[in-house]
């Protein structure tokens, strides 16, 4: 899963940026499914041109299956999950017709505009600079009302920002506490706090250890930082449509969510833009429980946003 998701938005920050689209009918497109004849319900199509390639997602109460196809000028051939589809693409809307499980499907659509951006991306990493280091302050001095969601929103755009699953430090520090060594926990996991605040995982590690030297104060304090982060993570969100889709800002935030609802063995499946111009990364995942295998959405525009500064500038 790591290294799939490592590839698929790397490649989307490279080549499949919302503003790379350049061909007469790239973009992103979007349909209503209604109920028609026999098929009794609904979905929602998302699609994405660029060149002659098209990739996109098929919501409906199913769940959802990836699409894939190629365009042939303004003509689409496409495979939906099970189902084979045609497509006709003109000017800025399309048309779509497949055989699903319950019958023939039609549906229209059309092309959407992308929005144009509130501010410069230099104003936003300002803003998120200095909303950042103020959350991390209160919550450090104890205050746990502080907004852990708008934290994990401003680290991607803050000049400390590390995506990666592990580095060597983290490493470190996860060593140190597996081998009971809280001394050395504890100075590292102060260090590590000092460049990425929202890893609950660090707090855990951290309350843990206070436990054990009987500073229930402190380990009260860690549990309750951990506890912010996390429910900032999963309020509102299952991973189960685009809707609700996990807003993760980094590789370990995915994991984080993932665990949370006790799904292994994830892959990546598909990386799109949405109709709202946000990038999605959809992964393919068992459930610990029973099994059943499922698509969760991530929306990882922070990701995507944090990625970028990594990146060498456009040529001009």
């Amino acid at each position: 899963m790591r290294g799939l998701l490592l590839l698929s938005v790397v490649a989307a920050v490279v080549v499949g940026s919302a503003g790379a689209f350049a061909a007469p009918l790239d973009g992103v497109w979007s349909a209503q499914l209604a109920s028609q004849g026999s098929c009794a319900f609904g979905g929602e199509l998302t699609l994405n041109l660029s060149d002659n390639q098209i990739s996109g997602a098929l919501e409906d109460p199913s769940g959802t299956s990836p699409v894939q196809g190629f365009l042939n000028g303004g003509i689409g051939s496409l495979r939906m999950g099970a189902s084979v589809a045609l497509g006709r693409f003109s000017n800025d809307t399309f048309s779509l017709d497949f055989r699903s499980d319950c019958g023939l499907r039609h549906l229209q659509g059309a092309r959407i505009a992308k929005p144009v951006a509130a501010s410069s991306s230099a104003d936003r990493r300002k803003e998120a600079e200095t909303q950042y280091s103020e959350l991390v302050a209160r919550a450090a001095s104890g205050d746990l009302s502080a907004d852990f969601k708008a934290m994990r929103y401003a680290y991607p755009l803050t000049s400390g920002y590390d995506p990666a699953l592990e580095n060597p430090e983290t490493a470190r520090l996860s060593a140190a506490f597996k081998a009971g060594d809280c001394s050395d926990t504890l100075v590292r996991s102060d260090a590590a706090l000092k460049r990425d605040f929202t890893n609950p995982r660090t707090h855990a590690m951290r309350a843990e250890c206070f436990e054990k030297a009987g500073n229930a104060a402190q380990a009260a304090l860690e549990h309750g930082i951990e506890r912010g982060l996390m429910d900032s993570l999963r309020k509102g969100a299952d991973g189960k449509t685009r809707g609700t889709a996990y807003v993760v800002g980094s590789y370990r935030e995915q994991e984080f969510a993932m665990e949370a609802a006790d799904l292994v063995d994830g892959s990546a499946m598909l990386s799109l833009w949405g109709p709202d111009y946000r990038h999605y990364d959809l992964v393919v995942a068992r459930s610990r429980a029973t099994g059943e295998r499922r698509v969760v959405w991530f929306d990882s525009e922070l990701l995507i946003e944090g990625l970028a500064q990594f990146l060498p500038p456009a040529a001009p």
